[in-house]
């Protein structure tokens, strides 16, 4: 029998919570992959396997851009070598920083609600 939406709401909540879920059939801890734009996951102990696209988040209807002044602060934050959450759904913000002439380019990227930009600094 496959999971219940609860159930996959629960999964998919917990992972972004914790980076950690755990099988509601068996106590597991849930193999879970971040790919094509949705989670992948499996249990390794039931087998039971589901795909959750960022459209099955509880959370989707609170997501939106990030503001101007939100963007600043993340970028602040990493070149005061601290981590940023992401100010829209609170997972942390991936900041790949390159450099180049003189030239720091900082690009953001929240996995779960979908927000990126890029940010040029001198």
């Amino acid at each position: 029998m496959e999971w219940t939406q609860e159930q996959r709401a629960v999964i998919y909540g917990n992972y972004w919570a914790q980076e950690e879920s755990h099988c509601p059939d068996d106590n597991a801890v849930l193999d879970v992959k971040f790919q094509y734009e949705g989670l992948l996951a499996t249990c390794p102990r039931c087998r039971k396997t589901i795909h959750m696209n960022m459209n099955e988040d509880p959370k989707k209807d609170t997501f939106r851009q990030w503001t101007a002044v939100e963007i600043n602060e993340m970028g602040d934050a990493h070149f005061q070598n601290k981590s940023s959450s992401c100010p829209v759904c609170q997972r942390c913000v991936d900041i790949d920083a390159t450099s180049f002439s003189g030239m720091t380019v900082l690009n953001l990227s929240c996995q779960r609600c979908g927000n990126k930009h890029e940010i040029k600094s001198k």
